[in-house]
C-alpha cells in the first residue's frame, strides 16, 4: 500500500480543477541505439519533428519531453511509446519507475533489462528516440541572420554561426560571449574560427544566448528575461534603466521587477527595479545615479509567486501574484479566474493563508465588494487560496393529491397555504383533514380543510414554520399508499391485492442515484418500520420483506443519501458526489470513473494525489500514488483502496509548488458544502 500520512493542520478550509495519461502494461530487455553523423549546421537542413524515430548519437542524453519507442521481442503486445516525464522518469509495468534523465538509451535499456529479468525470460528490448525534445539556442549581433535555432546534439559555437548564415564581419573584429543562466562566458571569435577543435569553439547548452559584438560598432549591453524584446542594445551616453527597458519593449505582465538585477562581470550591481517603473525613486537614490558599462546584463526574471482561486469559478487554477499590491485584490483575482459560477456563493468567500506553518481562514463578502458597499482592499499574499463555495439551496417537497407535486424552493416568507398554492391546490380525493408534514421521519398532522375550504386559518396553520427538506403530504382518502423521496415518480398508488415492495417500486420508477436504499422505511399510524430496499432490489431480501403486506395509508419513505465525497482537481467532472449505498463500490478506481476520469493531456501529477480525511477531529492528508495504482492489476489490494464518507480526493496539476500541508485547509473547506 502506498499511503502515507501528514499530520499537524488545525483548520480545514479549500481548489480547472487535473490531466492524466494512463500507462499501458509493459515489459522489456536489450537495446539498440543507431547513430548518425553529426548533422550539418545549415538553416535549410533544419527539419521539423516527424512521427518517425530519430537517431541521435550514442552520446545523446535523455531528458523530459523526449518520446521513446520501446519494443519487446516475442511480446508484441507490450510494444509502446512513452514520454519522459518532467521529473525525468518513465513508468514501465513490471519494471516500475525508471530514471531516464541524463542517461543514454543504451544505459536505460540495460537498466530495464535487469529489472525485467526478474519476471521475463529471454525478452529483448529495443529503445529508440522517436522524437527528441526541443533544444534551441539564440544568437544575436554580428551574424547575417540573428535569431533562434535548434541546437543539435553536441553542438558548438561555430555550428550555430553557420546556421545563422555566417559572420557579418571579420572574426578578429568580433568580441563574443555566451550568456548562460545569468553567467557570462567570454570567447575569442578569431580563435574559434581558426581552431574549431579548440576551447574557443564553446560547447553549447539549450537556451544559451550567443552575443557577437563587432568591435568597431557601438558598445552594447544585454537585456534578457521577461521583457517583450530581449537582446543586445547599443550603450549610448546617458542611457537610463527606463530608456533601456523602453528599447526592449517594456517588462511583461509576469515580470518580477523587485527581483530584477543588473549583472556586471557575472555579479549583481543593482537590484529591485520596481521603484523605477513606478516612478517613486528619489533624486538622491543610488538607482537614480546608476550608469551602465559595456557588457552589463539586465536580467528581469519571471514572477514565481502564485495565488489560487478554487471552488465555484469559471477557471479554478493558480495565477501569478501581481507585484503591484493594487492589482492583487480579491475582485481582480476573481475576474482573472473568469468570475463566479451561477451557483457560487460570493457572500461566503474565504481566503486560506499559511503563516508560520499555520493555516489562517479569512472570510470575505465578495458580493458586498462588487456592490461597492465595502472596499476591495483585501491584499493577497503569495500562496493565498481563494475559495468560492457553492450556494446552499433550501427546498421542500409536496406530494399526494395536488395538481403539481414536486420540489419547491423554500423562501423566507413561504407558508403552508402559499406552498399549497404553488403546488396547484388539492385535487379530487385529497384528504385535507389528514394532511401532514414529514420531517426527519416524523409525521406532523395538519388539518388543512378549514383553511382551504372555509378560509378559516387557525394560528397553528398560519404560524407553522416550514424547514429545509420538509415533505408536505396530501393523502388520498381512497385506499392508497404513498411513495416519498428518492424515486423517479413519487406519489400515491392504489393499494391492490398482494401489492409487494417490488411491484410498488416498479410503479414508482427507478430509485435515484442519491437514494439511501438501505435506510428506507414505512410509516404506519405514526410507527416507523425499517426496510432494506437494497436487498429487495438485489433479490436476496429476507423472506419477511418479500411477503410484506401494505395497509391503507402506508407511506414508503426512501430518504436521500446525505453522505458525500468529493473529487477535485484534474478530472473530467470535479465536484461532490453521493457516497455509494454499498461501501464496497467506493474504491478509488470507481470514484475516478464517477468523476469522469482524468482530464486529457499531460498536466495532472498522479504521483502526488491524495485524500483529505477527518480523523478523530483532526485533518489529515493521505498521499495516494495513482501512477502505481492505475498500473496495478484490478482486484489487487492497491486498486481496492477505498474512499470513506466525507473524504476529498485531490489530484494536483504538474508544477504546483504548494505542499500537501498547505492544501489541507482550502480543500477541507469544501467539506462544508456537502
Amino acid at each position: 500500500m502506498f499511503l502515507c500520512r501528514f499530520r499537524g493542520v488545525t483548520s480545514l478550509s479549500f481548489p480547472k480543477a487535473l490531466s492524466i495519461v494512463l500507462p499501458l502494461a509493459f515489459a522489456s530487455t536489450t537495446f539498440a541505439a543507431p547513430t548518425i553523423p553529426h548533422p550539418a549546421a545549415k538553416p535549410s537542413a533544419v527539419k521539423p519533428p516527424t512521427s518517425q524515430p530519430t537517431n541521435p548519437s550514442s552520446e545523446y542524453l535523455l531528458g523530459p519531453e523526449d518520446v521513446l519507442e520501446v519494443s519487446v521481442s516475442n511480446h508484441p503486445d507490450l510494444n509502446m511509446t512513452v514520454t519522459v516525464r518532467p521529473d525525468g522518469k518513465i513508468t514501465l509495468p513490471r519494471a516500475g519507475e525508471v530514471v531516464a534523465k541524463g542517461r543514454s538509451v543504451g544505459a536505460l535499456a540495460q537498466d530495464v533489462q535487469k529489472r525485467l529479468a526478474r519476471s521475463l525470460n529471454n525478452a529483448r528490448v529495443q529503445i529508440l528516440v522517436k522524437q527528441a525534445r526541443p533544444r534551441q539556442i539564440r544568437i544575436i549581433g554580428a551574424v547575417k541572420t540573428a535569431g533562434t535555432y535548434p541546437l543539435q546534439t553536441g553542438g558548438h559555437l561555430m555550428d550555430v554561426v553557420a546556421q545563422a548564415g555566417g559572420l557579418s564581419t571579420k572574426p578578429t573584429r568580433i568580441s563574443g560571449r555566451v550568456i548562460r543562466s545569468g553567467n557570462v562566458i567570454p570567447f575569442d571569435m578569431g580563435q574559434a574560427v581558426a581552431q574549431p577543435g579548440g576551447t574557443a569553439n564553446v560547447a553549447l547548452r539549450p537556451d544559451d544566448l550567443i552575443v557577437l559584438d563587432a568591435k568597431d560598432y557601438a558598445k552594447q549591453i544585454t537585456v534578457m528575461g521577461s521583457v517583450k524584446m530581449p537582446g543586445a542594445y547599443d550603450l549610448e551616453e546617458g542611457l537610463t534603466i527606463m530608456g533601456l527597458l523602453a528599447q526592449a519593449g517594456g517588462p511583461l505582465e509576469n515580470a518580477a521587477l523587485r527581483k530584477a538585477q543588473v549583472l556586471r562581470k557575472g555579479q549583481p550591481v543593482l537590484s529591485d527595479l520596481s521603484a523605477i517603473i513606478q516612478g517613486t525613486v528619489s533624486s538622491d537614490s543610488p538607482i537614480s545615479r546608476f550608469s551602465f558599462e559595456p557588457g552589463d546584463v539586465l536580467n528581469v526574471p519571471e514572477n514565481q509567486a502564485r495565488f489560487g482561486v478554487m471552488g465555484q469559478v469559471a477557471r479554478p487554477s493558480y495565477y501569478p501574484l501581481p507585484e503591484d499590491e493594487g492589482n492583487a485584490t480579491v475582485l481582480k483575482a476573481l475576474s482573472q479566474a473568469g468570475g463566479a459560477l451561477i451557483d457560487g456563493d460570493l457572500t461566503q468567500v474565504t481566503i486560506t493563508r499559511t503563516q508560520n506553518g499555520q493555516n489562517q481562514t479569512i472570510p470575505v463578502n465578495a458580493a458586498q465588494m462588487m456592490a461597492g458597499s465595502v472596499p476591495d482592499n483585501v491584499i493577497l499574499k503569495s500562496d493565498d487560496i481563494i475559495v468560492v463555495p457553492k450556494k446552499q439551496e433550501k427546498q421542500i417537497s409536496v406530494i399526494g393529491q395536488v395538481a403539481k407535486p414536486g420540489m419547491y424552493n423554500l423562501g423566507e416568507k413561504m407558508t403552508l397555504l402559499s406552498l399549497l398554492a404553488e403546488a396547484g391546490n388539492p385535487t379530487t380525493g385529497a384528504g385535507l383533514s389528514r394532511a401532514y408534514v414529514l420531517r426527519n421521519g416524523v409525521q406532523m398532522p395538519l388539518n388543512l380543510r378549514p383553511a382551504v375550504v372555509n378560509r378559516d386559518v387557525s394560528p397553528e396553520i398560519a404560524n407553522f414554520a416550514l424547514q429545509k427538506d420538509d415533505v408536505l403530504v396530501i393523502p388520498d382518502i381512497r385506499s392508497q399508499v404513498q411513495v416519498v423521496g428518492q424515486v423517479a415518480k413519487p406519489g400515491s398508488y392504489d393499494l391492490e391485492d398482494n401489492l409487494s415492495l417490488t411491484s410498488l417500486l416498479s410503479n414508482a420508477g427507478t430509485p435515484t442515484e442519491t437514494a439511501a436504499l438501505s435506510k428506507a422505511y414505512i410509516l404506519r399510524n405514526g410507527q416507523r418500520i425499517s426496510i432494506d430496499l437494497r436487498s429487495v432490489i438485489a433479490g436476496n431480501a429476507d423472506p419477511a420483506l418479500t411477503t410484506f403486506h401494505f395497509t391503507p395509508g402506508d407511506v414508503l419513505v426512501i430518504p436521500e443519501n446525505q453522505t458525500r465525497f468529493a473529487v477535485l482537481g484534474q478530472v473530467g467532472k470535479p465536484g461532490t458526489y453521493s457516497y455509494p449505498d454499498d461501501p464496497s463500490q467506493a474504491t478509488i478506481l470507481n470514484v475516478l470513473t464517477t468523476a469522469g476520469g482524468p482530464v486529457g493531456g499531460n498536466t495532472a501529477d498522479l504521483s502526488k494525489a491524495g485524500i483529505v480525511r477527518n480523523v478523530n477531529g483532526q485533518p489529515e492528508f493521505i498521499s495516494v500514488n495513482l501512477t502505481q495504482l492505475l498500473t496495478s492489476k484490478r482486484g489487487t489490494t492497491q486498486t481496492n483502496v477505498r474512499i470513506l464518507p466525507n473524504d476529498i480526493l485531490y489530484i494536483p496539476s504538474k508544477g504546483t509548488k504548494t505542499s500537501p500541508l498547505q492544501l489541507l485547509g482550502p480543500l477541507a473547506a469544501l467539506g462544508t458544502i456537502f
